[in-house]
């Protein structure tokens, strides 16, 4: 398979986000979810990996707590995927936020006591977040 970039780096203030790029035209429904697979992998295995050029996207995601990505692995398991990940520095520095395009699952919203869901239905920022406060920095 040839191999192509798929997340693209967008300088945003002092941080970076990783966008998923709009998908290749001669991509069907196999290597696509070839790809999904690819990011579900890495994540399942997110402590012995190191990023490579083009998995920076990654490095940001080792820096969420443990039961943020449990979310963020059994939302891409249910068929969700994120077109989004950053440290947005907001609403305070440090911040990381990982955006997915369907809603999540009843099940994630309850994941865990360290972690809490809100309904947000803000158009300019996003219907709800699944967060979790560590060291005082706000993670969704």
């Amino acid at each position: 398979m040839k191999r192509q970039k798929v997340w693209r780096m967008q300088v945003h203030g002092n941080g970076a986000i990783y966008c998923w790029l709009s998908l290749p035209k001669d991509w069907n429904a196999a290597r696509i979810a070839h790809e999904y697979r690819k990011i579900l992998v890495a994540l399942l295995n997110i402590e012995y990996i190191t990023p490579t050029e083009g998995q920076e996207w990654l490095g940001i995601a080792q820096k969420m707590p443990k039961e943020l990505r449990g979310i963020l692995i059994d939302e891409l398991k249910a068929g969700n995927c994120f077109s989004r990940i950053e440290i947005a520095n907001w609403p305070h520095k440090g911040s990381i936020v990982v955006a997915l395009p369907k809603r999540f699952q009843k099940s994630s919203r309850n994941y865990s006591p360290q972690t809490f869901w809100r309904d947000l239905n803000d158009p300019h920022y996003c219907t709800e977040e699944i967060a979790q406060t560590v060291e005082g920095i706000h993670i969704c």
